[in-house]
């Protein structure tokens, strides 16, 4: 299959950043408009879509927010109430207003059980913000709240992410410093982010969250700067239960999917994390983990495809072999290595590793790579090398198992790797 033609299978790029379609149900809803929101692009929305909301609860508990641009004091938030459905027409439009705060949030899901948000676009301020410090002005904040659901939305531009699923507050006196529970039962299906400054989606916490084919692109700015960031602020965090599927990625300064967790070092509750179908396009990585220490449970990706990346298409670094296991199954990569490094921890198109004069714990590993097809279609190749496989001082790796690795289009394959083939195929 030529690349044009993989390339060609994933999604329009022409629609990144739209809201899916969803149905709408008006029957009984509060309008918005009704309480004075104006959706010009110019008036202050905020109070008017919280009156409605505030309103809704104690009826159908339905809101409706027409097509129309609604201007929103993100340094105050639309607070969703419990019970509420927030459904926003195809063309509707929550838009920030510019601030110059380190904390912001357009919409806010705190503490709050069984909410639904449909459809429209939270567009963020990044061009028009006025400070330089902070990455948390967020599109949609989801803190401490259970059975949340959100459905053809779209969160672009922000200052920070499009999408946070955590325990911290950005809005209000209380920013940063006030702490809510672990967010649970929580799905995003259909989201998209694009262009946001930090992430596209933060998840920090969760028990039982489902990421259903969210489209997640051109996230730039500042580190991790990642389409997906699955990264805990605490080891009172708990990462349990986690699916993502059919994720797209694609063109973020960051990697496709990272995942950090070295600051869930001494809790005792395994994470749980499932990564199906996962495409990336030309993002830094297709995939990116690591973090020091031992923290129980597995993580399975499971199919990915990887094309073009800027440089590892998979990279795991500093990975205890007494930590959670890693199961990566079936990754198909195209193209790795496209900045060109001539180092294999960047050059490699799968690379796991420790840093050099990094000693801590006994060695690295846990991993198995099942079946992973590498390949490069350009002359002359840029991969270094297809996988690389290194800890400090010359030591093996262990519990590593590589297993039918396929080496197309001249890689070749690389002798050292010979003691952790199980099998392999010609």
């Amino acid at each position: 299959m030529k690349l044009s033609e993989i390339r060609g299978s994933g999604p329009n790029p022409e629609l990144f950043g739209v809201p899916a379609t969803v149905v709408i149900d008006s029957k009984d809803a509060i309008n918005v408009q009704n309480f004075g929101a104006k959706g010009d692009g110019q008036t202050n929305d905020t109070a008017a879509i919280q009156a409605a909301v505030d309103v809704a609860v104690a009826g159908s508990g339905k809101v409706l927010v027409p097509d129309g641009v609604y201007m929103v004091d993100a340094l105050q938030a639309v607070r969703l109430r419990s019970g509420v459905v927030f459904q926003m027409e195809s063309g509707a439009i929550l838009q920030a207003i510019p601030n110059s705060s380190r904390f912001s949030a357009v919409l806010a899901i705190e503490n709050v059980n069984n909410v639904t948000v449909l459809g429209g676009t939270i567009r963020g301020e990044r061009k028009l913000h006025s400070g330089k410090k902070g990455e948390w002005g967020m599109g949609v904040q989801i803190n401490g709240s259970r059975n949340i659901l959100i459905q053809g939305t779209a969160a672009n531009d922000c200052w920070g992410d499009g999408f946070y699923i955590g325990t911290e507050t950005f809005v209000g006196p209380n920013a940063w410093m006030e702490l809510f529970g672990v967010p649970e039962n929580i799905r995003l299906i259909d989201i998209r982010a694009n262009n946001n400054r930090r992430q596209g989606i933060s998840l920090i916490a969760g028990i039982n969250v489902e990421i259903l084919r969210p489209i997640l692109t051109n996230t730039n700015g500042t580190a991790p700067a990642a389409g997906l960031d699955i990264e805990t602020n605490r080891n009172t965090d708990f990462l349990e239960n986690i699916v993502v599927s059919d994720a797209f990625t694609a063109n973020n300064q960051g990697s496709g999917i990272t995942l950090n967790t070295e600051r869930l070092q001494g809790t005792d509750r395994p994470i749980s994390i499932k990564i199906i179908n996962h495409r990336d396009e030309g993002s830094n990585r297709g995939f990116f983990t690591g973090g020091r220490g031992i923290i129980p449970g597995s993580i399975l990706i499971d199919s990915p495809q990887w094309i073009e990346s800027k440089q590892n298409a998979l990279a795991i670094l500093i990975h205890d072999y007494r930590s959670f296991f890693i199961d990566v199954c079936n990754p198909q990569i195209y193209n790795a290595n496209r900045k060109g490094s001539k180092v294999p921890t960047t050059g490699a198109t799968i690379a796991v590793y420790n840093f050099d004069g990094d000693e801590e714990g006994d060695g690295i590993g846990n991993i198995r790579i099942s079946a992973p097809f590498i390949t490069e279609t350009e002359d002359p190749r840029k991969t270094v090398r297809g996988i690389y496989a290194w800890d400090v001082s010359g030591r093996p790796l262990q519990n590593f198992i590589i297993t039918a690795p396929a080496y197309l289009a001249q890689i070749g394959f690389d002798e050292s790797l010979k003691q952790y083939i199980k099998s392999s195929q010609p």
